[in-house]
């Protein structure tokens, strides 16, 4: 686990489903609780997506329990949030998710949420990305710390997360939902990468090591693409006009980079910056809506990017 992402004397408030992730994550953060004299709270969000969701909850509880964690759980239906308006089921996820989360944070000062991606999920998210379309900040996929967030296990492959839960006799969840391969993320794990581990061995190394690459030139084209924001930016406006006339890729790496700063939970694509560049660039829509946490707004000549969800929290 990457500690040096973990400052001490925090509160950290974990994602904790139940699953081997979440669950491995637990552990790690419960042995190094009292040497960095941390608070943990284990948050689970009960999604009600299954009728048995009920008997997740009871058992995320009692690991919590044992441990003298502290557990805060709440169900989907009683999150003052929008139903999101998205065809996917995993997008919609991750938007009550973060909600959830955000609002346990805001509630204790100076705290970090803790998610339990893995290397897996780091790969698996480099090829959702690309089949979808994305910027070079995109494939760069995720970071170990991304304001708020942390992920302290992306050195950390799945299968050391398994073997060590067997090692130690530490019991997990699993998720039915994980073998459905018609969900895009399943798929990629159980078809198309063990094929592409069949072409090369290295595979998977040298995967990460592109990802590394893309984000180190992402960090030095970011410093050029904020100078470029503040020379056409009004506080939070933006010049329309000098907007549109940067090139396709400048203009989509400074979208990137405000749905980024105002923590638009929405999946970034060269799909979703054409549509936000159209209608900047013609119509007398003076509002659009283009996901539940993502609305662009257009004020005379400027235009700016706000999130409505965090209004709510």
């Amino acid at each position: 686990m990457n500690q040096n992402i973990i400052p001490k004397q925090t509160t950290i408030i974990v994602g904790f489903s139940g699953g081997s992730d979440s669950a491995y994550l637990l552990e790690k953060l419960f042995d190094i609780q009292s040497d960095y004299d941390l608070t943990i709270i284990a948050a689970h969000l009960d999604h009600e997506w299954r009728a048995n969701s009920s008997e997740d909850v009871a058992w995320c509880k009692n690991y919590c329990e044992q441990k003298k964690i502290k557990f805060i759980t709440k169900k989907i239906s009683e999150l003052a949030i929008p139903e999101p308006k998205t065809g996917s089921i995993e997008a919609s996820a991750r938007i009550y998710r973060r909600f959830f989360l955000e609002s346990i944070a805001q509630q204790h000062p100076n705290s970090l949420i803790a998610l339990g991606h893995h290397r897996d999920d780091q790969i698996e998210t480099f090829f959702i990305r690309l089949a979808r379309g994305t910027t070079a900040a995109g494939l760069g996929c995720m970071k170990p710390q991304d304001g708020i967030y942390i992920r302290p296990l992306l050195e950390i492959s799945k299968e050391e997360i398994l073997s060590f839960l067997e090692e130690q006799n530490i019991g997990f969840l699993t998720d039915p939902t994980n073998k459905d391969t018609t969900m895009l993320r399943n798929h990629i794990r159980a078809k198309l990468i063990p094929q592409l581990q069949t072409i090369d061995s290295r595979f998977i190394k040298n995967i990460e090591k592109t990802i590394f690459h893309l984000q180190d030139s992402y960090d030095a084209f970011e410093s050029v693409t904020e100078k470029m924001v503040n020379e056409i930016s009004t506080e939070n406006l933006i010049s329309t006009e000098q907007f549109l006339a940067f090139s396709d890729s400048i203009k989509d790496e400074i979208l990137s980079k405000l749905l980024i700063k105002q923590q638009c939970q929405i999946t970034q694509s060269s799909r979703l910056f054409k549509e936000i560049i159209r209608f900047l660039d013609c119509g007398t829509q003076k509002k659009h809506l283009v996901h539940p946490s993502c609305e662009v707004t257009k004020i005379k000549d400027q235009f700016t990017i706000s999130n409505p969800l965090l209004t709510e929290l």
